[in-house]
């Protein structure tokens, strides 16, 4: 390969990475990032065997069976507030220190129950958090979460209905984009409620995921200059007994009893370097929300059961476990609209995200951690980067099959780190390298084939001329073999060109040399058929009696000036030495031994137009040919004299004199 050819793959296979890393900067390869950390968090759920019960955390969901159950009572949703105030009453009595409500509470004309919630509330040991929104203006959550008037046995059949109804309506309450207008307004429950309770936000960030599927959600949203909290923030604040001075400060969320939530930051339409938090928790394995049923992480209990004093039978946790347990009550049906995609899940309760976030908080290293931020933002680059440089290095070292083999094993390696890192809370960005290496796979490897392929044809044409076909195309594929030198048995033939010393002294180099290319174009046709290698013209028996012939007809038939050549030949055959032999300095593809030198020494004992051979010759084509036994040949060299016979033709055809 050719300095220039060098150069130019370098340069392509930077240009290749340049692209590709300004693809994944520029957010068109979220989808494949999403993708990988989706199988990420499958993977790590698999592998987890012992995970811890702490933190508490009880659900009771407002689903279909308390619907049913509730009507079948002449009691409809929206259930009197004096069934919340009965569900806090429940929950006292089981222990649980802190309730927060995905439900809102908004002014309502008849204020008997709100007066009966407000009073259980205020009297209750348990700390009650409840749901505000930030909204456009003359826009509140009393409209958003306005139902539907329906009579109490629709409302019934609809919270039955399975979850394929239409989600939650995408609105300005879902997303950032109403945060860019003027004014931005607070929407708060009942104010009697709300004196007795901390508020958070159950705002649902969707445009900072892919395709709105929720895979990580901010904890606070801006507001008046300040950070204000969601409901599991709020809820964890109440917990933790934290003040909620909340401090946003480079890539982390800082809570003023010390502790650190890593961010992220995400470009999203309407703002800019939205710092959301990557939740390390089983939020899209979406655990079930049917009565009893728990996981190591939480325990769901029907809404029903709670306020009719079930919830406790129901459980599979003693009286010890609840104490001090953190509990959330909300709509798990789409009826009110309140469901939310996650990846496997599309119509998921929305509770099941405000209770992924709060185990987040509460868990140790709840959060993912990038490693691709702040002074490493380019770390999935120069991995990349890296890759990028073992292609072309496997291109070079190894054959096409091996070389793809070896290749691999970076994307592998690159896989199974960032898993590992994975599984300690650390994530980074290989989309990138994932979708860029089969292109510089492919780019490096079809580039190599055409450049390979250039090259044996550079090798065949320049070779064919020196050895025959079959030596040429055996170092195109197996160079490294084939020129290591090894032992075997061969036929070696020499031919001589009778007082050729004379013949050159008569006539200019030129016309030496055109007379030579004449007789050997027409001999090396013969060599070629017969699959002969060509070495000082090696060959068998029966080429060289072909070629014996040939030189005749030429000799007949030469052009006007041209003198006849009187050729003579000699063969013998036995083991040596075939490959490259030289200095390092100065290789030459040939063969060497005892039995090429008996060779040459034969051939110049032959008269004009006369064939010798040697026994080892004669015992191997002694069935195809007539020869005739000469007398002992005393060889330069030889102690003894040697065997030789004198090849007078083919069996099958007539006999050529010599």
């Amino acid at each position: 390969m050719t300095h220039a050819w060098k150069v130019f793959r370098v340069f392509s296979v930077i240009l290749i990475w340049g692209f590709v890393s300004w693809l994944g900067h520029s957010g068109h390869l979220s989808f494949f990032d999403a993708a990988i950390e989706d199988a990420l968090w499958f993977w790590r759920w698999k592998t987890e065997s012992n995970l811890v019960k702490i933190p508490r955390i009880f659900v009771f969901p407002i689903d279909a069976y308390s619907i049913r159950k509730f009507s079948q009572e002449k009691v409809f949703f929206p259930f009197p507030r004096e069934i919340y105030a009965e569900a806090i009453r429940q929950l006292e009595s089981l222990g649980i220190s802190v309730v927060g409500f995905d439900i809102f509470f908004p002014n309502e004309t008849s204020n008997e129950g709100i007066r009966e919630f407000s009073r259980v509330m205020a009297s209750s040991s348990i700390r009650v958090v409840l749901a505000a929104s930030l909204d456009s203006y003359g826009r509140s959550l009393n409209e958003s979460f306005e139902l539907p008037e329906t009579e109490p046995q629709k409302s019934t059949e609809l919270f039955e209905r399975e979850s394929s109804l239409a989600s939650a309506s995408e609105n300005d309450n879902e997303t950032y984009e109403f945060m860019l207008k003027e004014p931005i307004v607070l929407t708060e429950p009942n104010p009697d409620l709300a004196g007795h309770a901390k508020l958070g936000l159950i705002n649902c960030a969707k445009n900072v995921n892919l395709n709105e599927v929720i895979r990580k959600h901010p904890l606070t949203f801006p507001y008046l200059g300040r950070e204000f909290p969601t409901l599991p923030l709020t809820m964890y604040l109440v917990w933790k007994n934290i003040e909620d001075n909340l401090v946003v400060k480079n890539y982390e969320l800082c809570l003023s009893d010390g502790k650190k939530i890593p961010l992220e930051p995400v470009e999203t339409s309407s703002e800019p370097n939205i710092k959301v938090n990557y939740l390390a928790t089983p939020i899209w394995k979406n655990p079930s929300l049917s009565r009893g049923e728990s996981t190591s992480h939480f325990h769901f209990a029907s809404f029903y059961d709670l306020v009719r004093g079930k919830a406790a039978k129901g459980a599979t946790v003693d009286r010890e476990f609840l104490r001090g347990a953190v509990a959330l009550i909300g709509v798990s049906s789409d009826f009110g609209a309140d469901t939310i995609p996650i990846p496997g899940n599309s119509q998921a309760a929305g509770i099941v995200l405000h209770t992924s976030m709060f185990d987040a908080l509460s868990t140790e290293n709840g959060f993912m951690r990038r490693l691709d931020l702040g002074a490493f933002k380019y770390l999935s680059d120069f991995v990349f980067f890296i890759m990028c440089f073992w292609i072309m290095w496997t291109q070079r070292r190894f054959n096409p099959f091996s070389g793809v083999f070896f290749a691999f094993v970076a994307p592998i390696l690159l896989i199974l780190c960032t898993a590992g890192l994975f599984n300690y809370g650390y994530k980074m960005h290989i989309g990138s390298s994932i979708v860029g290496f089969p292109i510089i796979l492919f780019f490096v490897y079809f580039l190599g084939y055409l450049l390979e392929g250039r090259k044996k044809t550079f090798i065949y044409e320049l070779f064919s001329k020196q050895v025959s076909q079959e030596v040429v195309l055996e170092l195109i594929e197996d160079a490294q073999n084939t020129l290591v030198p090894k032992r075997q048995e061969i036929s070696v033939s020499f031919i001589d060109i009778c007082d050729f010393t004379s013949f050159s002294e008569r006539h200019s180099p030129e016309r030496v040399l055109v007379q030579l290319n004449h007789y050997f174009s027409r001999l090396i046709k013969i060599v070629h058929k017969n699959r002969v290698r060509l070495d000082k013209f090696i060959g068998d028996a029966k080429t060289v009696l072909e070629m014996k012939e040939e030189v005749e007809k030429i000799n007949k038939n030469l052009p006007k000036g041209f003198d006849c050549f009187s050729v003579r030949y000699g063969i013998n055959s036995g083991e040596a030495i075939l490959g490259n032999v030289g200095s390092i300095e100065r290789m030459e593809y040939t063969v060497t031994g005892d039995t090429v030198n008996l060779a040459s020494r034969l051939q110049a004992k032959a008269k004009s137009h006369e064939i010798i051979m040697g026994v080892r010759t004669q015992e191997l084509v002694q069935e195809l040919v007539e020869a005739i036994p000469l007398e002992p040949i005393q060889i330069a060299g030889k102690s003894a004299p040697v065997k030789a016979y004198r090849l007078v033709g083919l069996k099958d055809r007539k006999e050529i004199s010599g």
